[in-house]
């Protein structure tokens, strides 16, 4: 008989010692798969591999088929434990009612469903949140508190702490500072005269003025440098707690910074504002001093123009790209109608109304089967001039 090659040792070659030793190990092997099945049948647990999930779930797509459904079956483990992101507070998961859908991570944005529901849709976004503006519940989310330049969505901020702190006719005269501001979309302010607030308010939110936001900042009765201070404490009382403030513009500035969750909660503020709410409806406006010739400044926003029953406000600087945070009126398929927010953050020239359009739909379309992944903090019942009523003369796209 042949020598074997010792390098490469034939599996069906075992010396008799050899042989023993592994008939002691399969025992041992045997033994604690025994215990582990008793285990398992005792407790009425059910072991399922990841192939058996998915394919109680969902079938297979073949080549060319159309967009997969999230499998309706859950796996057993919450993969909410994803790595924050450079600059993301610590990631938390609200608690859910037992027996709550586990979380879906689907191109690494989290929701959760009862039932079948597409994917959310995959878009060029950095952030991105999704909420029912009524009950402030958050329905989807992609990196949600990872702090980014917000650009000029911060304008309504500085809008809901206007109308605390300036009167509606207040007596500062422009400066040339504010009237010429560094990087100018400008509504068109003029040194030395008087504005009223409400035509610093249709500069700043219809075509995004800077000049109008400095004025606003101006015009608070201790100073631009405590109209900023006021602008983070404001912040802070409406729970957004990833924002930071730093110019009433958006500009890009050193320590600036926000959240798509935080938009939300700022275009919740604002719309729940008697003062600022008006404005938001408006796709154009007077501007003009007073005692003085006025003009009309139109919104800028492209989405609200493209779905006039929607309201928000969008920005773009270069480090934040694109920026957009929106609510539209839409129906669901049981044919009730909500009011879906969403905002974005980051994203390419060309795709901030599309991809915003597309999270959007998608949410309206799956409502009814989407559950809670996060809540949004209340809002405040001390605002100044109380709270706006959803306008019932509004419709839904």
């Amino acid at each position: 008989m042949p020598t074997p090659d010792r390098r490469q040792r034939p599996t069906d070659l075992v010396t008799p010692s050899e042989s023993a030793s592994r008939a002691r190990r399969l025992g041992r092997v045997a033994g604690a798969a025994t215990v582990a099945f008793g285990l398992v049948a005792a407790t009425g647990l059910v072991a399922t591999t990841v192939a058996d999930t998915v394919t109680a779930g969902t079938k297979r797509p073949s080549r060319g088929a159309p967009a997969a459904t999230v499998p309706a079956t859950a796996p057993a483990t919450d993969p909410t434990a994803v790595p924050a992101a450079v600059g993301d507070p610590t990631p938390t998961t609200p608690p859910q009612p037992a027996g709550s859908p586990a979380v879906r991570v689907v191109h690494r944005s989290k929701f959760r469903a009862a039932g079948r529901v597409t994917a959310p849709p995959k878009v060029r976004m950095r952030a991105w949140a999704i909420a029912d503006m009524d009950t402030g519940v958050l329905l989807a989310v992609h990196h949600h508190r990872r702090w980014l330049p917000q650009a000029s969505t911060i304008k309504l901020l500085t809008a809901v702490t206007a109308a605390d702190r300036v009167p509606a006719m207040p007596q500062h005269r422009i400066t040339r500072a504010e009237a010429h501001p560094q990087f100018c979309t400008c509504a068109g302010l003029r040194v030395g005269r008087r504005y009223s607030r409400a035509a610093l308010l249709t500069g700043l939110l219809l075509p995004s003025g800077n000049d109008a936001a400095e004025a606003l900042a101006g015009s608070d009765p201790h100073g631009h440098a405590a109209f900023i201070r006021a602008m983070n404490a404001t912040a802070r009382r409406l729970g957004a707690t990833d924002t930071h403030a730093v110019t009433p513009s958006g500009l890009t500035a050193a320590g600036a910074h926000s959240s798509a969750r935080d938009l939300l909660v700022l275009l919740r503020a604002a719309q729940a504002n008697r003062v600022v709410a008006p404005f938001l409806h408006k796709a154009s406006g007077p501007v003009g001093p007073l005692h003085g010739p006025s003009h009309v400044v139109y919104r800028a926003t492209d989405y609200i123009n493209i779905f006039p029953t929607a309201e928000g406000k969008s920005g773009y600087t270069t480090p934040a790209l694109n920026t957009l945070v929106v609510e539209t009126p839409m129906y669901t398929p049981a044919g009730r109608m909500h009011r879906i927010g969403v905002a974005t953050l980051g994203s390419p020239s060309g795709y901030s109304t599309s991809g915003t359009r597309a999270l959007t739909v998608w949410a309206a379309h799956n409502y009814d089967r989407l559950r809670p992944v996060g809540q949004l903090p209340p809002l405040p019942q001390n605002a100044r001039g109380g709270h706006a009523s959803p306008d019932p003369t509004r419709g839904v796209r």
